[in-house]
């Protein structure tokens, strides 16, 4: 709190900071969506929908990605979802324990030396 005394040390002026709390991120309902899409389509006279925005308190960014959402037909109930891609299993045509990356064969052939009592140089 800031406080600012004249020469009589009366206080002439406080000032006080708020802290806020982090906002959270907002999240729309595809009912509500449809809600403001279908006032959004009978908007007829130029400013009806910055009008519209303005009083929900949207950006005209959420009606571009909830008119496609629409197109796409995410909208009309709950969205599909995604199916997990499916991981795929490398197969290596080497015999086991040997490697064929480059990191691999350095990491061999290091482990190769040192069993075999032979000097490490990883410069060369």
């Amino acid at each position: 709190m800031d406080v600012v005394m004249n020469v009589d040390s009366r206080v002439v002026r406080e000032r006080e900071v708020e802290v806020l709390a982090k906002a959270a991120r907002r999240r729309f309902t595809a009912e509500y969506k449809r809600r403001i899409l279908k006032e959004t389509d009978g908007c007829s006279k130029p400013g009806e929908i910055g009008a519209l925005l303005r009083r929900e308190g949207l950006y005209s960014s959420h009606l571009l990605a909830w008119r496609a959402a629409r197109e796409r037909g995410e909208l009309a109930g709950l969205a599909p979802r995604r199916e997990p891609t499916p991981t795929r299993r490398r197969t290596s045509t080497s015999p086991p324990g040997i490697s064929t990356t480059r990191s691999g064969l350095i990491s061999t052939s290091t482990r190769l030396l040192c069993t075999a009592g032979g000097e490490v140089n990883p410069g060369h």
